[in-house]
């Protein structure tokens, strides 16, 4: 046998080997994004969580989100009347990337990014505990009061995401 065959041989493997692999790699990451959207509850309002049965209270600090009035531009993210009040669901920010949208009021709304602060794994939210959580290593986070750490790792709250409700129940993310 030669050796340019060997190496011919072993090239080719090689290179299929690694195509094989960036196929399913892309096709496992797809499956995970929109996998990571249904299990992360982002439209049936649960995942499993630690301490998924401490309820949050109703405060009124709601960030990343406003009533704003009529006229306002930006990207169309949802009805309200699609969301329940304590339901969120997920979308994709022009600017911040992928994001949550939690109702917390009848005209009101928070935004932030899905991308934990603590290891970058995309949070869900646990409609139950009312709560935004990342399934990686727990980290907890309060959409009520800024997306503030409230359990985890998480060095640091989630980044606001600006949202606009119009006067018919449009949200928008601002451009």
């Amino acid at each position: 046998m030669d050796p340019a065959d060997v190496t011919r041989r072993q090239f080719v493997r090689a290179a299929a080997v690694a195509a094989v692999t960036v196929v399913l790699s892309a096709m496992a990451g797809a499956a995970a994004g929109s996998a990571s959207t249904s299990a992360a509850g982002l439209s049936s309002g649960t995942i499993p969580s630690p301490g998924a049965t401490r309820k949050r209270g109703t405060s009124p600090g709601v960030s990343g989100g406003s009533t704003g009035g009529a006229g306002s531009a930006g990207t169309p993210i949802a009805r309200l009347d699609s969301i329940p009040i304590g339901g969120a669901i997920g979308f994709q920010d022009p600017q911040a990337g992928p994001a949550i949208l939690v109702r917390t009021g009848q005209r009101q709304v928070a935004a932030y990014s899905r991308v934990c602060t603590h290891a970058g794994c995309l949070v869900g939210y646990d409609r139950q505990a009312e709560m935004i959580v990342c399934p990686c290593h727990g980290a907890e986070f309060d959409p009520r009061n800024g997306a503030q750490v409230v359990a985890g790792p998480a060095p640091t709250p989630l980044p606001s995401v600006g949202v606009t409700v119009g006067p018919t129940g449009e949200v928008v993310a601002r451009d």
